[in-house]
Parts: C-alpha cells; structure tokens; sequence
C-alpha cells in the first residue's frame, strides 16, 4: 500500500512525543477554562449567556480554521501550517490570560480557536510521516 513511500522514522518518532505534549498542554488549557466561566462573568460584569461566548466562539472559529489551514496545509505544507497555528495559539492563550476587557478576551479566544486547527494538521502530519503498520500506535 505504501510501498512507494519513503518515511524517515527517526523524524517521526521524535515529532510524536512533541505532537502528544502540545495536544495535552491544550486539553489542559480547555478543561481549565469551563470553571472559570463563573470567575470570568463575575470578573468583567456579564450575563450566563455572554459569558458563554468565551467557548463558542473558539469553537466556531476552530472549526472554520480547520478546513481553511488544512487546505492550506496541502498547498504549502502541513509542517509550516502546524507552526502557524502553534504560535497563533501560543500568543493568543498568553493574551486571554492578560486581557483587561471583556472583548479582548473574546478577541484573544478567537485567536485560539484559529490555532485549535493545529489537532487535524498534526493528526495529517503523523499520517504522512509514519507507513501505514505503525500508524496505529501513534495516537496512543
């Protein structure tokens, strides 16, 4: 099947450990924010359902994100899109932390729901850097 492929698994074993860390360092990050939401309405003085915007919008934004940075991954290369979206959230997680307004944290959660695309370009980059027999471990 993929006989016509080479793969270089001494790359590919190395990214995975990183891939893993990043992946877990944002479900940390994600988890941590739906208790906060009673600290967060409080904080900046807004209603349940504004608060809830917080979630949504990263949402909605990640899930637009993904397609778009896929397809741009395909044309310039997943590994330079996966970068991209990494420091895109990187910046923006920093920003939420520090934002003063209540729309700044908006802004900065919309940020990082267009760095959430970086879960299906790496779940496309351990496709592409690992033969079809050892794929299976990679998620694990």
């Amino acid at each position: 099947m993929d006989s016509d492929i080479s793969y270089n698994l001494k790359y590919a074993w190395r990214a995975l450990p990183v891939l893993g860390s990043v992946a877990l360092l944002v479900m940390y990050t994600e988890a941590m924010l739906m208790p906060s939401l009673p600290s967060i309405q409080a904080e900046f003085g807004v209603t349940p359902a504004e608060a809830s915007w917080v979630l949504s919008i990263y949402l909605i934004l990640g899930t637009i994100s993904a397609a778009v940075l896929g397809s741009l991954g395909d044309m310039y290369g997943k590994k330079k899109m996966l970068v991209l979206a990494l420091s895109i959230y990187s910046v923006a997680v920093t920003l939420t932390g520090y934002a003063p307004t209540f729309h700044l944290l908006l802004l900065a959660r919309a940020l990082q729901g267009l760095g959430m695309a970086m879960f299906p370009l790496a779940f496309s980059l351990i496709r592409e850097e690992l033969p079809w027999p050892r794929l299976w471990r990679a998620p694990s």
